[in-house]
């Protein structure tokens, strides 16, 4: 499946792209117009698959910033901060500050308690946006005037152990419903010459089921060598089906390849003497030949993607 890389540029006139306009990728990632980000998001780049229906979200991954939990904070009183230390304390030129409460109280009474808490805890941008108002014997804090005498301003050399930070936070969202769905329909196909036959072209190492294991005939020679195969590959974790149904051949490949199992393996006559079996590949139908004590590694190889089927012929 190819992918495109859309960004915020182009991302207005990607969203009207079809499959008609651009045949050469089924799968991109768009980042958001700033107009289209949600609620405190900073930045978001979805994944979006080209469907029927057109091009439809599968994931999202989005900077959320450090503003929520910050408005977390707030609105909790609960300090959702952590605190980061330093290797070696640093020595550095800061602010303090302590409001005087009897200005406070005479000229602002029921309002003293919150202009103290704002003195006290303000940011040290705050305090040196105050060092200069204070020249005017002055200053502005929380939409208040208050006099220079409310508040004894330091500034000091002090040792900073380490720094307190909110996390940003990044928030990957994806339902697996519509991966899943997008999946089935990308490799969904009808047999060319004959609608009759479906398939799901499912990858190898994505596909459920690995391989299926059937004997060309009903016969009790060969069912034993099947089970014996079976056996083999599922002691090893390769997940295998097996149709011991008295159906045609023909008709056991269609049940295997309309539920996307990649490979079948055949027990014929000759297996009995040469040890060997066939291997078929669900999309070119082809086959080749191995020996049943590669079986195990062959499979894996091939649902792994170690090997090509084309390569053990």
């Amino acid at each position: 499946m190819s992918t495109q890389v859309t960004s915020q540029a182009d991302a207005s006139s990607s969203s009207s792209l079809s499959a008609s306009i651009c045949p050469n990728y089924q799968l991109r990632f768009r980042q958001y117009l700033p107009n289209q980000l949600e609620h405190f998001a900073k930045d978001c780049w979805v994944c979006e698959c080209l469907l029927n229906c057109g091009w439809t979200e599968i994931a999202s991954i989005t900077d959320r910033s450090a503003d929520e939990l910050k408005a977390y904070s707030k609105a909790s009183g609960t300090d959702l901060s952590a605190f980061v230390k330093f290797d070696n304390p640093i020595q550095k030129e800061l602010f303090s500050a302590k409001a005087v409460m009897k200005i406070l109280v005479k000229d602002f009474k029921q309002n003293a308690q919150e202009l103290k808490k704002a003195i006290e805890t303000a940011s040290q941008i705050e305090y040196e946006r105050i060092q200069k108002e204070l020249i005017n014997k002055k200053f502005t804090i929380n939409g208040f005037e208050l006099p220079a005498e409310s508040i004894q301003l330091i500034k000091a050399i002090q040792s900073i152990h380490g720094e307190s930070i909110t996390p940003i936070v990044i928030e990957p969202s994806f339902g697996i419903d519509k991966i899943v769905y997008s999946i089935l329909e990308h490799s969904f196909y009808l047999r060319e010459n004959d609608e009759t036959k479906t398939a799901f072209k499912f990858s190898p190492n994505i596909a459920p089921c690995k391989c299926a294991v059937i004997s060309f005939m009903q016969k009790d020679e060969l069912e034993a060598i099947t089970a014996q195969i079976i056996k083999q590959l599922r002691k090893n974790s390769i997940s295998c089906k097996v149709d011991n149904s008295g159906v045609q051949i023909s008709k056991k490949y269609a049940r295997f390849d309309e539920i996307g199992i990649p490979y079948t393996v055949i027990v014929d006559l000759d297996s009995l003497t040469d040890k060997k079996v066939f291997i078929r590949e669900r999309d070119s139908m082809t086959q080749i030949r191995v020996d049943i004590a590669s079986i195990n590694q062959t499979i894996n190889d091939l649902a792994q993607g170690d090997v090509k089927f084309e390569e053990l012929k």
